[in-house]
């Protein structure tokens, strides 16, 4: 905790930022201020989707392998952050194995060229990674996203406000096709 009672944000998240996943303990009651007081003024902010829902992604550059953090922000609080760089393709079987069984496998929110991208969800220790597995004969699994929730009880907890799977989406054809 800061002086003013709330969550040290840079102390919070820096085993996220580290890709330290097991160390990662889910994100904390954060809201702008506190990235902006650990981080400084955000060097991207915009319009964003997140699950079914609109929401405000800011986006900060910070050293390390994480390559940067985003957050998704809805009424001034974070609801999640992202990393911009996801763990290197050869760590992804021991960090997965350290993690353990995610409380839910979750169908992709992202697609990825010649892979399927399974959300792989830590429901205790507040972490969502997009696990790819290689289409046909394959390959190694990879993580190709990391995100960081607060921490919930149940894959219940894990609802629209965060998460819509690729197939749910509408999309409409152009006019003329």
């Amino acid at each position: 905790m800061t002086d003013a009672g709330r969550p040290d944000a840079r102390a919070a998240l820096d085993p996220l930022l580290r890709l330290d996943l097991a160390a990662w303990a889910g994100l904390p009651r954060l809201v702008v201020a506190d990235l902006v007081a650990a981080f400084g003024p955000p060097a991207r902010d915009e319009e964003a989707r997140l699950g079914s829902y609109p929401a405000r992604r800011l986006g900060w550059d910070v050293e390390g392998p994480s390559g940067g953090l985003d957050a998704f922000v809805r009424a001034e609080g974070v609801v999640m952050v992202a990393t911009r760089h996801a763990p290197p393709p050869e760590a992804a079987p021991a960090l997965l194995a350290a993690l353990g069984e995610p409380c839910a496998v979750l169908p992709q929110e992202v697609r990825a060229v010649g892979a399927y991208v399974h959300e792989h969800l830590y429901c205790a220790r507040g972490l969502v990674l997009g696990v790819s597995v290689p289409h046909g004969a394959g390959g190694p699994s990879g993580i190709v996203r990391c995100r960081g929730i607060r921490p919930i009880a149940s894959r219940e907890e894990f609802g629209a406000e965060l998460y819509q799977p690729a197939d749910q989406r509408i999309t409409w054809p152009s006019p003329g096709v």
